[in-house]
């Protein structure tokens, strides 16, 4: 897969991940193979997955305030970048960046439910 993963996305979906160690440092793994690392100091999250299949993934994530940008790596040695940015008052958020193909994206959205 050649998209970019979100952190608050990794355990979407009908895996179910179990994950063992502190606050600071975590592995999980999910009922599909994958295996994740979480790290976690202040407001830098850092996670390695890998898969069943020997496959890997980085990605970073910062947190400032209301915006949080994430760097990853895909299993393919491909980059991508993302910056979502909460509206002060939670009703929504917009998020852009650049896939792992090399194509902008942007996306608005309110209440969690509805976007464009």
């Amino acid at each position: 897969m050649k998209r970019f993963i979100l952190l608050a996305l990794m355990f979407a979906g009908s895996a179910q991940a179990a994950c063992y160690g502190s606050d600071s440092y975590q592995t999980c793994y999910d009922d599909n193979g994958n295996t994740y690392n979480v790290m976690r100091s202040g407001d830098t999250t850092t996670v390695y997955g890998s898969n069943q299949y020997g496959d890997t993934w980085e990605q970073r994530s910062y947190h400032n305030g209301n915006t949080t940008t994430t760097y990853g790596q895909d299993a393919d040695g491909d980059y991508w970048d993302s910056t979502t940015i909460h509206d002060s008052d939670g009703s929504g958020y917009m998020q852009y960046g650049t896939d792992s193909d090399g194509n902008s994206f942007s996306l608005h959205c309110y209440d969690d439910d509805l976007c464009y």
